[in-house]
C-alpha cells in the first residue's frame, strides 16, 4: 500500500472546502486545484471523493469536524500517490485492470461481501468509484516499484537470523502477542508533535468504534498497511524494547497510546496473547472448509436468527469437506471457502474454542461472529514446530528493511518534487 508522509505542519487548523458547505459555487469549486505535483493536478473533487471513501471505509462519523481533520492527511496521501505513479511511469511499471479487480475482490473477501458488492456499495453511498480505483492502482504500482528497486538491495546475513532465533529461544515461557499496528512516520524532528496529535485523534476514533483494519489501510505507513496493519504473532525481542513494553501493558482487545520509536509513532492493537513455547514443542496446523452467511453489522435479531437457522439445517447435511464445498456454492457463501495451513492459535479465540476439538470431517455448530454466521469443518490436521523457523525470521527482517528503505525512497521523491498546495 502507499506509504504516506505528513506535510505542512499546522494545516489541521485551516478551513478546507468540504462537501455540503460550498453553497452556490460548488459546481465551480469541485474543479478547483487543490495541489500540483510536478506535472499532475489534484482537484478539490479528488480530495473530497477520497475523504468520502475514508469516512465510509473507516466507519468514522461524517461531520464537518472529522472532514476538516482528515483533509490535510488525505491530501498528503494523494500527493504521495501521484509521486508513486510518476515514479512507476518513469520505470515503465504498469498496472493492468485484472490486478485492480483482484485487489477489489480481496477487499470484498475480507469483509464477507459477494463479488461486485463493494462497487455497488460505493455507488449507493454516492462515492466516486474512481477514488478507490486510483488508490488501489497507486498501491499496486508502488509495490512493484519497491520490488524492482528496493527488494533486490536488501541482504540479510545468517548471523542476523541467528541472533533473532537465539533471542526468541531464550524467551521460552514468556508472552507472545497477536498484534496489529498503525505506523505514522516522523521524517523530521519538527513533525513529531503533529504526528503524535494525529495518532491520538486516530485512537479517539478507534475507541469510538472505528475499524482498526480500515484506519490502518488508510493511514499506516508500514508495509502491513495493505493487510490492515496485521503483524501476526510476535514474540518479545522481535519488536523494539519500547514496543515490547507497550504490549506488556495491554490486555486483549486494547489499543495502546502513541508509542514513539525508530521511524515514527506507533499505535498497537493487541488482539490476543499466549505463552511462548519451548524448542521442540509443536502446534496444530489446520486445513478448514467454511460456509459464511453474512449479515449487516446492525442486523436485527430476526435476521441473525434466520442465518443461524440456515446454518443449523446445512450442518445436518454436511458429512464431508466435499459437502461443505457444495453447501458454500448453494448458499452463495462469499470466499474464501478453503483455509489452508492455518495455525489453530492464529484463529480468533471464539472460533479457536469451537474448531480446536473438532474431529476431521465433523461440522462445527454455527458460530455467530460480528457480521456473519460461520459453519466450519476441519479437513486436515498436522503438527509443526511452535517456534518460528529461519524462513519466518528472515521474512520478518527483510520486511523491516524493505519498509525502511521504501520510506526513504519516497521521502527522496518528495524532496525532489515540485509541490504547490493551493487550498
Amino acid at each position: 500500500m502507499p506509504l504516506r508522509r505528513l506535510l505542512l505542519l499546522g494545516l489541521l487548523a485551516l478551513a478546507w472546502p468540504l462537501p455540503g458547505s460550498w453553497g452556490e459555487g460548488r459546481a465551480q469549486e469541485v474543479q478547483r486545484i487543490a495541489a500540483i505535483v510536478n506535472d499532475d493536478v489534484i482537484t478539490v473533487h479528488d480530495l473530497s471523493a477520497r475523504i468520502d471513501l475514508t469516512i465510509l471505509s473507516s466507519n468514522l462519523a461524517d461531520s464537518r469536524d472529522v472532514r476538516q481533520r482528515l483533509a490535510p492527511r488525505v491530501l498528503n496521501a494523494l500527493i504521495e500517490e501521484r509521486l508513486q505513479m510518476q515514479e512507476a511511469r518513469r520505470l515503465t511499471v504498469v498496472v493492468i485492470d485484472s490486478e485492480i479487480q483482484t485487489a477489489i475482490r480481496r477487499i470484498e473477501q475480507a469483509n464477507n461481501l459477494p463479488p461486485g458488492r463493494l462497487m455497488v456499495m460505493l455507488q449507493r453511498a454516492g462515492i466516486d468509484q474512481k477514488a478507490l480505483i486510483d488508490q488501489l492502482r497507486a498501491g499496486i504500482a508502488w509495490n512493484k516499484v519497491v520490488d524492482k528497486q528496493v527488494r533486490p538491495k536488501v541482504q540479510i546475513g545468517s548471523d542476523e537470523v541467528d541472533e533473532v532465533l537465539n533471542r526468541i529461544k531464550g524467551k521460552a515461557g514468556r508472552q507472545e502477542y497477536l498484534v496489529a499496528e498503525i505506523l505514522l512516520a516522523v521524517d523530521s524532528p519538527g513533525q513529531e508533535d503533529e504526528v503524535v496529535q494525529l495518532a491520538q485523534r486516530l485512537i479517539d476514533h478507534l475507541r469510538g468504534g472505528a475499524s482498526f483494519s480500515a484506519l490502518a489501510q488508510q493511514f499506516s505507513q508500514g508495509v502491513t498497511a495493505s493487510v490492515g496493519g496485521d503483524l501476526g504473532w510476535v514474540q518479545k525481542g522481535q519488536l523494539s524494547e519500547r514496543l515490547d513494553a507497550a504490549l506488556d501493558r495491554l490486555q486483549e482487545g486494547q489499543i495502546s497510546p502513541p508509542v514513539r520509536d525508530l521511524g515514527g509513532v506507533h499505535i498497537l492493537y493487541l488482539r490476543d496473547k499466549r505463552q511462548v513455547r519451548a524448542a521442540g514443542e509443536t502446534e496444530a496446523v489446520l486445513d478448514i472448509r467454511q460456509v459464511v452467511l453474512p449479515f449487516p453489522r446492525n442486523a436485527d435479531r430476526a435476521t441473525i436468527q434466520s442465518r443461524l437457522a440456515i446454518a443449523r439445517q446445512a450442518r445436518q447435511t454436511a458429512k464431508s469437506c466435499a459437502d461443505m464445498e457444495r453447501l458454500a456454492g448453494e448458499l452463495n457463501s462469499p470466499p474464501p471457502h478453503l483455509l489452508e495451513g492455518i495455525r489453530l492459535a492464529d484463529l480468533p479465540p471464539q472460533i479457536r474454542e469451537v474448531v480446536g476439538p473438532l474431529a476431521i470431517g465433523a461440522p462445527s455448530p454455527p458460530i455467530q461472529a460480528d457480521d456473519a454466521v460461520l459453519l466450519m469443518m476441519v479437513c486436515a490436521r498436522s503438527e509443526r514446530d511452535a517456534l518460528p523457523g529461519r524462513p519466518d525470521v528472515l521474512r520478518s527482517l527483510e520486511r523491516d528493511q524493505i519498509e525502511l528503505r521504501a520510506r526513504r525512497y519516497l521521502r527522496d521523491l518528495n524532496r525532489a518534487a515540485y509541490i504547490d498546495i493551493r487550498v
